[in-house]
Parts: structure tokens; C-alpha cells; sequence
């Protein structure tokens, strides 16, 4: 591909990175929190040689963004370890349901493979969509697959729905349809049991934690919390496909263009901001999306209709990192107003940081993972997006507030030092460490 992670610059002292158990603004939920203890000097990365060897169960080198998070967590891995990665199926891009025989044929395979190269951990990243279509069939694979693994499982949670987990047995329900209340009484929980069988549960934020525990309080002691790494990709792309004007103010939202994206929003705020402000997209269709297509149509629809087409620029999708951050490092500032969709975490707001820019972000609970710690409160800016002129009124304060002696520069700083990619190879060293010593 020609790009290479860069670990972000600002690196912390050891004892001060523990992401579990950091500077915490509510103290309850610090107390309640796991606590990864203070590195010790012997794990610091710094060995000639990989001292464990890692298989990552996870899409790879696919137009997916969790197998683009694949590769990042690969890059922290690195230096302590050798990772072998192992490619996941994502079932969205099936659009005829595959046979029960031919998925378990599948699942069958990956197990052989994963067992024979003999790893000391493995680690699953896990979205519901690589183990099935339906949250049903989803976890009854994934508690298969773990149930067959013959090493300590590592999962990472990229998503957690509680409403999908959570049984009904409301009257209501029984009224609507008794026989789905019957089956949700008798049948197991096998998305908990497939969680039991794993050592260790890495999710990316505060609040997935909470929702997790709340949900299966004997599993706490399991749960980790260990933020997406913040690291620049260099380019190697001399020049870029969209040059920005001089005079032009760029607000870049990148990443698959899908619908919780709230690609919507930015352009209702675009009409209420000055003619040279332009939002760029930068980023294609998903190619495993039945509902891509009819989602940029819909797009294309409010553009028109706004009579904005010289305002929001389409990159399409970009294949490499090298021309992600080719349009990427020109950015004025990024918008991220993402509906809520249950995520842990987001690689999108990792990357935007990473280019030390501005960060306006909806409300969703994921927009908040790198605000948790007294030092970071501001590293980026959460705003009402549904609130066309209010957006907008946002997106100038915050590029208003530039200057080094602003707090929202400050903390996004602090931000990109704390969570950078050395930071975060040392918790997961340090977790991998735990894990091997329990068995």
C-alpha cells in the first residue's frame, strides 16, 4: 500500500498510562472500573526479539473499516509480538442467505486454521455481522467457535446492542407473539456463554463498559477498557486527487459513506456557513451495503435541492492510506455527526485527531471515548447536529478557538499523546501478559 503507522507524537510516562483506571471525571465509575495496574519497566517495548506470538481473528485487508482497525492494532502489536492475522467473513456482503452447512463448513475451516498455527493467545474482533446475518445466528457461531478454540480467547466488542440481547418477556410481547416470548424464555444466552469462554473482553469506551457489566455483572472482572489507538498514516501520494482552493475552508467527514454516518446533517449545517466553507466526503459506498446505493441517491437528492453541488466535494473511495491522508492532512476541520448505532468506539475519530485538527461530533456515545480522562475533556466538540444552524454556529466557534492556549487545543494534544499508538501497545501487552499468567 505504500503507508506506514506513525506512532503520534508525546509519548507519556508508564505510570501515568492506564487507560482503565485514568483521570476519570465521574469518580463512581472510576471506582467500578477494571483496573489494568501501572506498566512495570521489564514490559516496556523494547525487545529485540516477539515475545509472544498473537493470532487475530479478524476481517483483513477487505474495504471494511474494522479490518483498517485490524491493521493499526497490528502496528502497536508489533514490537512485542508476532500477530498472524486470520480473515473473517463479513456476512453483510451476503445477499442471499447462505446455507447453515456452508457456514459452519466455514467456521469449521477458520478453527483448523487458527488451532494449528499454535498461537499463545488468540484474539477475535468481533462484530455480529462476521459470524452471521441475524443477531440469533450470530451468536450461536460465535459461541461455536469459541467453544472449539483451543487457546486463551481475547475478544475485542466493536459493537454492543443491549436491546438485542435483552430477552422480552414483557405482556406485551407474549400478547404479540407468544411463541418468540416462549423461545426467548428456554433458549440459552449464547452470546454470554461464548463471552465466558473468553479471558479477557476489550471494549473501546467508558460507557460500553457500564452497559456491558449492567448487562452480565459476573463478567466485570473480564472487561477491559482499551481506547483505538490515535496514529497518523504517512502519505506517499505526491499529489492528491482534490487539491483545496486557497481560500477555501475544508470540513472533512470520511469514512464509508453509510447512513449513520449523518452525512444529512453536515450538509443542512454547509447551507448556514459562509460560500467558501466546503464539506468534503471522502470515502465510497460500502461495497457490502444492500442499502449504499439508495442511501447516495438520497444524498445526491439533498444536494440538489439546496442548490450546494459546488460546496460538497465526493473523493469516492480511497484504496490506499496514502490517499486517505493525502485528503486527510488538508482539512480545516473534521465533522463526524454520527447517529447512535450501539458502537464501542470509533476509528474515524482516532484518525481525525490524529491530524491535529478541530473535531466537531454529534452526541453519540461513541464521539465521547477520548473525553473521559480531566486532561482530554475538550480534545474535541459534541453539538445538537440536528440542529441545522446550530451545527453551523459550532463549527465557527470551534474554528474560532484555534490559538495553542485554547483548551480544546490543549486536550486534543493531550489526547493524541495519551492514546497514541505506543500507549496502547503497552495495555495490550500488559492484558496479554494477565491472560497467559491466568492460564
Amino acid at each position: 500500500m505504500g503507508t506506514k503507522l506513525i506512532a503520534s507524537q508525546g509519548g507519556r510516562d508508564s505510570s501515568a498510562i492506564n487507560v482503565s483506571m485514568g483521570n476519570s471525571i465521574d469518580a463512581s465509575i472510576e471506582c467500578s472500573l477494571p483496573a489494568i495496574e501501572s506498566l512495570s519497566p521489564e514490559l516496556k517495548i523494547n525487545s529485540a526479539s516477539p515475545i509472544l506470538s498473537v493470532s487475530m481473528v479478524t476481517p483483513w485487508k477487505q474495504k471494511c473499516g474494522n479490518a483498517e482497525y485490524a491493521e493499526r492494532l497490528c502496528g502497536a502489536l508489533d514490537s512485542f509480538s508476532k500477530v498472524t492475522p486470520f480473515d473473517l467473513r463479513n456476512f453483510m456482503e451476503e445477499f442471499s442467505l447462505r446455507s447453515k452447512k456452508s457456514v459452519r463448513k466455514h467456521f469449521r475451516e477458520l478453527v483448523e486454521k487458527v488451532n494449528s498455527q499454535g498461537s499463545d493467545i488468540v484474539h477475535i474482533q468481533h462484530e455480529f455481522c462476521f459470524f452471521g446475518q441475524s443477531v440469533q445466528r450470530s451468536n450461536h457461531e460465535f459461541f461455536r467457535f469459541t467453544k472449539c478454540i483451543n487457546k486463551p480467547i481475547v475478544v475485542t466488542l466493536h459493537t454492543f446492542r443491549e436491546s438485542g440481547l435483552k430477552r422480552g418477556r414483557s405482556l406485551k410481547l407474549f400478547l404479540k407473539k407468544p411463541l418468540r416470548y416462549i423461545r426467548d424464555l428456554i433458549r440459552p444466552d449464547e452470546y454470554y456463554k461464548a463471552l465466558r469462554r473468553c479471558e479477557a473482553i476489550v471494549v473501546h469506551s467508558h460507557d460500553t463498559y457500564t452497559q456491558l457489566v449492567s448487562t452480565y455483572p459476573k463478567l466485570r472482572k473480564r472487561v477491559n477498557i482499551i481506547q483505538i489507538p490515535i496514529a497518523l498514516v504517512e502519505s506517499s501520494v505526491s499529489v492528491p486527487s482534490i487539491t483545496k482552493k486557497s481560500d477555501d475552508i475544508w470540513m472533512v467527514l470520511t469514512g464509508f459513506v453509510t447512513p449513520y454516518k449523518g452525512h444529512e446533517y453536515a450538509i443542512n449545517a454547509l447551507e448556514h456557513l459562509p460560500e467558501n466553507f466546503k464539506l468534503v466526503i471522502a470515502g465510497g459506498r460500502h461495497p457490502k451495503d444492500r442499502g449504499a446505493s439508495r442511501y447516495w441517491i438520497e444524498l445526491l437528492g439533498i444536494i440538489q435541492e439546496k442548490r450546494l453541488q459546488n460546496r460538497v466535494l465526493f473523493t469516492g473511495f480511497l484504496p490506499t492510506g496514502g490517499e486517505q491522508a493525502s485528503i486527510l492532512k488538508q482539512a480545516d476541520l473534521f465533522v463526524l455527526p454520527y447517529k447512535e448505532v450501539g458502537q464501542s468506539g470509533s476509528a474515524v475519530l482516532a484518525d481525525a485527531l490524529a491530524y491535529d485538527r478541530p473535531v466537531v461530533t454529534s452526541n453519540a456515545r461513541s464521539m465521547f471515548v477520548y473525553r473521559m480522562s480531566s486532561d482530554c475533556v475538550y480534545s474535541s466538540v459534541s453539538i445538537d447536529v440536528t440542529d441545522a444552524i446550530g451545527f453551523a454556529d459550532g463549527i465557527l466557534y470551534t474554528l474560532k478557538n484555534t490559538d495553542e492556549s485554547s483548551c480544546i487545543v490543549s486536550h486534543r494534544k493531550a489526547a493524541i499523546a495519551r492514546y497514541s499508538l505506543d500507549s496502547i501497545g503497552l495495555l495490550y501487552k500488559q492484558l496479554y501478559k494477565q491472560v497467559i499468567e491466568k492460564k
